[in-house]
């Protein structure tokens, strides 16, 4: 679906897993984070093609990751090539979310699939959090057309 999707749209903003599974196709180590590994080679053939399309692939830069998934876990925003080795990835750290916001500042329609973390597990709700508020915002005032699912 990417593959297709990315010769018709301007960018993709990918998080959450499938966005680990990306960084992984990079060479960036997830730690424990979701990840199919075995996409790898699917992720790259995917990034290849949008890069010939004129597609922009937006990736997260920094991701908040715990060593525990449970509710008020202490957790740490890194960089996306500092993930320890025994944390995993739950949520979109800061600088990504805002360049997520700047993003759909461009946007007429938004078409989104999914959370960009563990958006069931407090605070790892954030940056899902976030931007449902931003394209919530920009739908009610008419500035965008916007069809979620998934998650």
């Amino acid at each position: 679906v990417l593959y297709n999707l990315s010769e018709k749209v301007d960018f993709l903003i990918l998080g959450g897993g499938m966005a680990n599974t990306f960084l992984f196709a990079q060479g960036i180590d997830m730690g424990k984070s979701l990840c199919e590994k075995d996409m790898a080679d699917e992720a790259r053939k995917i990034m290849k093609h949008a890069e010939k399309s004129g597609c922009e692939i937006i990736l997260p830069v920094d991701l908040v990751t715990v060593k525990a998934l449970q509710e008020n876990a202490p957790h740490d925003s890194v960089s996306v090539k500092s993930i320890p080795a025994d944390a995993m990835a739950v949520d979109a750290g800061p600088e990504s979310v805002q360049n997520i916001l700047s993003k759909i500042g461009a946007c007429k329609t938004i078409v989104w699939n999914g959370p960009l973390g563990v958006f069931e597990i407090k605070p790892f709700d954030t940056g899902t959090n976030a931007l449902a508020r931003a394209v919530a915002k920009k739908t009610k005032a008419g500035e965008i057309v916007s069809i979620a699912g998934g998650g």
